[in-house]
């Protein structure tokens, strides 16, 4: 059997692949490929995610045991897991062993491919960012721009990932039918093809600049408060700030220039602090799988 995992990195187009997974289920399965819808609301494998990050390697086997058993079932010989924060697992070196151990190297494979989704630094880095003040994660960002913050996290990713044959594809309008070149090359042009009156496979929610990015992020911020057991990302938690920006979304289209203002002073020296401190040797790593310079 043959394992594909797409390994992230968020703010990529992981949405977007996945959803479109999950919409091709049954076609990808009569063409002997398998990727197991886990609900209605997420698409990816985030309990498998969520067991290996907490290097519960007992757990996270019998998950990947249960995807090869339906795999199997399926008369399937290509099984393919996602999860876009796979890539940041280097910061804990019990959970890439619980990887290996549960998936990676697990005998029934006897062909490998690792696949990450790529796009310009700085492109993903302001993505990133804005992605940590909707979550209420403000605090987080002077970390990123470390010498030895997120580029280097994702460079020694990247690296890590080399040894199981990784596959770089670019975000643009053909990432999903190049993702599905590398899960195979001779893939059929029906499954490529989506339903034209299908849906929109974006991240959920406004993107309307840094002004809503930090009213989202208070808002996650009061959800998280009263509600400590849902994930930030829930379809409830996305419907309250949803809610709250449609109430003041008049207001925001008035004040652009705002937004522009409050970006350069909140993370804009981030974005150039990383650029800046960013070690050749992993420069050349991103650049290599498509992180390039912008």
């Amino acid at each position: 059997m043959r394992l594909i995992l797409h390994v992230g990195p968020n703010k990529s187009g992981s949405t977007l692949i996945q959803n479109n997974l999950r919409e091709k289920e049954e076609a990808l399965a009569r063409h002997s490929i398998w990727y197991r819808k886990i609900n209605d609301y997420f698409s990816n494998h985030y309990s498998f995610y969520r067991a290996v990050a907490d290097a519960d390697s007992a757990k996270a086997s019998q998950i990947a045991a249960d995807f090869i058993a339906d795999a199997q079932s399926m008369d399937c010989q290509t099984l393919i897991v996602s999860q876009e924060n796979l890539w940041d697992l280097v910061r804990n070196q019990g959970a890439m062993d619980a990887l290996k151990q549960s998936l990676l190297e697990h005998p029934v494979f006897d062909e490998v491919t690792c696949v990450v989704l790529s796009r310009s630094r700085e492109a993903w880095f302001r993505s990133y960012c804005s992605q940590l003040v909707r979550n209420g994660s403000i605090s987080q960002l002077r970390s990123l721009a470390r010498p030895r913050g997120i580029y280097t996290l994702l460079a020694q990713a990247l690296d890590f990932y080399s040894a199981y044959n990784l596959q770089a594809v670019s975000l643009n309008e053909s990432v999903w039918s190049n993702f599905l070149a590398v899960v195979d090359s001779n893939i059929d042009e029906s499954i490529i093809t989506l339903s034209p009156d299908g849906p929109n496979y974006r991240n959920p929610g406004p993107q309307k600049g840094p002004v809503a990015d930090l009213i989202l992020g208070l808002a996650s911020v009061v959800y998280s408060s009263s509600h400590p057991d849902q994930h930030i990302n829930s379809a409830t938690a996305d419907g309250f700030r949803g809610d709250i920006m449609k109430a003041i979304d008049e207001d925001l289209g008035a004040i652009t220039s705002l937004s522009i203002a409050i970006e350069n002073l909140v993370w804009s020296p981030y974005v150039e602090q990383a650029a800046r401190d960013l070690p050749d040797q992993f420069a050349e790593i991103l650049d290599r799988y498509g992180f390039h310079k912008d």
